[in-house]
């Protein structure tokens, strides 16, 4: 990893681990982030399938964690902040959504070589990882990443037969599909 996806991957963990609890409450303390919530489910609900395989990327405490259970997803849970790691397990290791959770584990989105390609269904990055969130004065504030940083396009994370499923603030959410092979 170049030394500057690892500066981003640093102000990003650090953003995260920060936000803590906060993030968990983002998407039910007003009507935007419910109606937000709502949308991306929605979306997540025309694309998961039960018995889908899912990498999420970013899965913070967990509010898709147990969206993507309720629709018989298995889950591989990926945070690159730790605190945001163990706010899942908190949150979604309480309930039934728990049975759905292959496991949990940190990852950089700039190296995930230890997947094998065909290995997930879908792949799924809500709210990065094309996004940096930046801390200023206690308000976050969304700087995209520039373009010429290969890691953050999704080409790591684009595997043979898998459904990427990404957004960013600007847009609602994004969906690619590449053809099926071996599986």
């Amino acid at each position: 990893m170049a030394p500057a996806s690892q500066d981003q991957s640093a102000l990003m963990r650090d953003d995260y681990d920060e936000l803590g609890e906060e993030e968990w409450h983002r998407l039910a303390r007003d009507l935007p982030g419910r109606v937000s919530f709502e949308v991306h489910r929605r979306f997540l609900a025309r694309l998961v399938r039960p018995g889908h395989r899912v990498l999420e990327v970013g899965a913070g405490p967990g509010r898709f964690t147990t969206v993507l259970a309720d629709l018989g997803a298995r889950i591989l849970v990926t945070d690159l902040s730790p605190v945001q790691l163990g706010l899942n397990h908190t949150y979604v290791g309480t309930n039934r959504a728990e049975e759905a959770v292959e496991t949990r584990e940190p990852l950089d989105v700039c190296d995930t070589s230890r997947y094998d390609d065909g290995e997930f269904d879908v792949i799924l990055a809500y709210g990065g990882p094309p996004v940096v969130r930046v801390r200023a004065n206690g308000r976050g504030a969304a700087r995209p990443v520039p373009h010429h940083d290969p890691c953050w396009r999704g080409r790591r994370l684009r595997y043979a037969g898998a459904r990427h499923v990404s957004t960013t603030p600007q847009y609602c959410g994004h969906s690619s599909e590449e053809p099926r092979t071996g599986r």
